[in-house]
């Protein structure tokens, strides 16, 4: 959207107060917008304070998507301050962006402006490169936008845009490929839910970082580049995961299948002298595994790794953590046969 590709700090570039003078106009507004987290209303809530604005007392402030804000004074008196959607027909809007009315009177129009981010044209330039479309989709003014496109090259264009019309043009994009909306105000939540990924900026509004997927922690554009270059990265670090555990699992099953008929061959023949002996896989969890049998006080432990099998033998460890490698199979049965026949404590 506009506000993600420029500044945020919006300024005053011209009032035009038509039926109250211009300090009472930007009071007015000044106390209206405080209860706002737009980026726009900080901004102008910023610039008006520097004026020391009278105080308007407020009994109900309220935001609507798309239009502005809404209020209500100690007086009982209804102020509506937001875009041209508030205005009636017969209203002329002229080349004002944001305007003020109270009780249905039109009582000032607002123009402001702002400034492209300096790193806006080289993000535009690397989608492009990426093979990712930039789509402006804003509420904003059609020639502030179609500006602002030109300027970036951005070829398709959406302005003037109510945020159920952005669900729409979302809806039909979508059946074009993967989308991502960046946003950052209240009016882009339901886009940002919509698309297949939302990403939000740092200093956006609360149900706009609620709504997205994606939180941006540094309010600067280069960084989604990098959030796309992490993501496709770490998509091919899962799929090469993926490959080397089938294939480990291809491999390392079957011989560990022949480890365990191995050992249990042994245990066989060690039941049939009356001596109990299990078969167990401790793979990775040999460590865990010595030390848990040294605290149970298992006698022995026979242990089978490729090199034994190949060998026909067995790597036998004492309780006292002293082992033997390479002990041949009837040699270590008889071991414990014996000491066990002796009842001898090894």
């Amino acid at each position: 959207k506009t506000g993600t590709l420029t500044t945020g700090k919006f300024k005053i570039k011209k009032i035009d107060s038509i039926s109250i003078t211009q300090k009472r106009a930007e009071s007015i507004i000044y106390g209206i917008e405080a209860y706002s987290n737009h980026p726009i209303a900080r901004s102008l809530v910023s610039e008006l304070n520097a004026g020391n604005p009278e105080k308007i007392i407020f009994t109900k402030v309220s935001e609507e998507k798309g239009l502005g804000m809404n209020g209500t004074d100690s007086e009982g008196n209804t102020y509506q301050f937001g875009s041209r959607q508030i205005l009636n027909p017969e209203e002329e809007q002229g080349d004002f962006s944001l305007f003020l009315k109270m009780n249905g009177t039109l009582l000032a129009r607002i123009s402001i402006e702002d400034e492209i981010k300096p790193e806006a044209s080289r993000l535009i330039n690397t989608l492009k490169v990426m093979g990712i479309q930039p789509v402006l989709l804003s509420g904003d003014l059609k020639k502030k936008c179609e500006d602002l496109a030109a300027i970036l090259g951005i070829e398709e264009v959406y302005a003037e845009t109510q945020p159920h019309q952005k669900l729409e043009i979302i809806e039909m994009i979508k059946k074009r490929g993967k989308t991502a909306m960046v946003g950052d105000g209240i009016n882009d939540a339901p886009a940002l839910t919509t698309s297949d990924v939302g990403i939000s900026m740092s200093d956006s509004s609360q149900i706009a970082i609620q709504s997205a997927e994606v939180v941006l922690l540094k309010n600067e554009l280069g960084v989604i580049d990098q959030m796309l270059r992490i993501g496709k990265h770490t998509l091919l670090t899962i799929k090469q995961n993926l490959f080397w555990a089938f294939f480990y699992n291809v491999v390392a099953i079957p011989v560990a299948d022949a480890h365990i008929d191995y050992l249990q061959a042994i245990v066989d023949r060690l039941r049939d002298q009356g001596i109990r002996a299990e078969v167990d896989v401790a793979s990775d969890r040999m460590p865990k595994k010595i030390r848990n049998a040294q605290k149970q006080k298992i006698p022995f432990m026979l242990i089978a790794g490729d090199d034994d099998i190949a060998a026909g033998a067995v790597s036998f460890r004492y309780r006292d953590g002293t082992q033997n490698n390479g002990i041949p199979v009837d040699e270590a049965i008889d071991v414990i046969v014996n000491a066990v026949a002796d009842r001898v404590q090894v």
